[in-house]
């Protein structure tokens, strides 16, 4: 990301809305100015005296969908969903990122300085059954699985305050079409399991200016290099997924069977003992299969 940042054509623009920026000081470069006559709904339309349009949407964009549209999705079918809440921190919790579990419940706790976000780990579909039940008795399942927490589980006021993530994982089996490129959650839908996610939709970007800024800047035609960023990128993908797959039946094993969580797999033990393998397994999920590092690219200014 550093890396990243230092190059001229590089910017980090976090929760911009594409409608938003600020295109001016690129017009000097690359050809990149462009007027943006609409973004509403995922639709996305523009003039472009070159047709050259960049378009960011999310995975259930009505553009993403349109976009990909013809090109065929290998999926899995994760063996789970998250409902997604909060509650408050406070002086003397825990500062690191903490598992907490109970008979049939796990979920992760996530430090975010003032308040906790929690991502309580539930079987798939299950997420309307568990509504039904009502507010309080979430609250109660909550306080079973971290007495501690049983107090500020009363914050939780309605089912507003807890949100679904249906867990998607799949991959298209071809990233582009001629003009197109999708890459990123767009290409394949990840897992929320080890937060690999966006690593490896930043390491996507990362490739595809690496293999198509000089022929944008030299105004070849790109659809040739497009193939190169998914035979650069399909690999690590798909070992990211499995190594997903591989955690997430382990989580739900142990869900479905009872298992407190503070009682870990004799493999995961054996792990954490060898540093090597501690040191694999981190270095997998923290840098991923195959790191792309932004390389050094000369703009060429326009006149």
């Amino acid at each position: 990301m550093a890396e990243f940042l230092q190059d001229p054509l590089g910017a980090l623009l976090p929760r911009e809305d594409p409608s938003s920026l600020q295109l001016e000081d690129a017009r000097h470069w690359l050809s990149v100015y462009r007027e943006l006559v609409d973004f509403c709904d995922g639709m996305l339309t523009g003039d472009s005296a070159d047709n050259d349009l960049l378009a960011l949407t999310g995975r259930r964009r009505r553009l993403n969908r349109r976009l990909a549209a013809g090109l065929q999705r290998e999926a899995s079918s994760p063996p789970m969903d998250v409902l997604w809440f909060r509650i408050s921190r406070r002086r003397g919790d825990p500062v690191e990122v903490f598992g907490k579990g109970a008979s049939g419940q796990m979920a992760i706790f996530l430090n975010r300085n003032d308040y906790w976000q929690i991502a309580y780990i539930i079987p798939k579909a299950s997420g309307a059954e568990l509504e039904a039940e009502g507010i309080e008795a979430f609250r109660r399942r909550v306080a079973e699985m971290a007495p501690e927490y049983a107090e500020r589980a009363g914050e939780l006021k309605s089912w507003d305050d807890i949100k679904l993530l249906t867990v998607r994982s799949d991959r298209l089996r071809r990233w582009w079409k001629p003009g197109l490129l999708l890459i990123g959650d767009a290409a394949h839908a990840m897992s929320p399991v080890g937060g690999v996610g966006i690593n490896l939709a930043i390491q996507d970007a990362v490739a595809t200016y690496n293999l198509l800024a000089e022929p944008l800047m030299d105004s070849i035609a790109p659809d040739a290099s497009l193939t190169s960023v998914q035979k650069r990128r399909r690999l690590p993908t798909y070992l990211t997924q499995r190594m997903q797959e591989f955690m997430q039946s382990v989580v739900m094993r142990r869900i479905k069977s009872g298992t407190p969580s503070r009682q870990i797999p004799w493999f995961a033990a054996m792990a954490l003992r060898i540093r090597p393998l501690r040191n694999l397994g981190a270095y997998l999920i923290a840098v991923g299969f195959h790191p792309e590092r932004v390389r050094s690219i000369q703009p060429r200014p326009t006149n």
